[in-house]
C-alpha cells in the first residue's frame, strides 16, 4: 500500500481488512464480512484496533455507510 510517507507493508490481514474499506460497510458489517473465523472477541478488538490506527494514519475515512454520496 502506498501512503504519503511511502510504501506500507501490511499483513495479509490488514490487507483483507483494508480492501474491504470502500465506504459500503460499517464496521460490524466489515468484519461479518471477514467471516466467522474472525468473529472471536479477541480478533474483533484487534480489528478495531487496526482501523482506528488506519483511520489515524489517513489511510481511511470513516462514516455512515448511508450518508455516502451526501458530502
Amino acid at each position: 500500500m502506498r501512503c504519503a510517507a511511502g510504501l506500507v507493508r501490511l499483513n495479509d490481514s490488514a490487507a483483507a481488512v483494508l480492501r474491504l474499506c470502500d465506504g459500503t460497510r460499517s464496521r460490524s458489517e466489515l468484519i461479518a464480512a471477514l467471516g466467522p473465523e474472525l468473529s472471536s472477541d479477541n480478533s474483533v478488538r484487534l480489528i478495531y484496533e487496526f482501523l482506528d490506527a488506519a483511520r489515524k494514519r489517513a489511510w481511511i475515512i470513516e462514516g455512515d455507510p448511508a450518508d455516502r454520496g451526501r458530502r
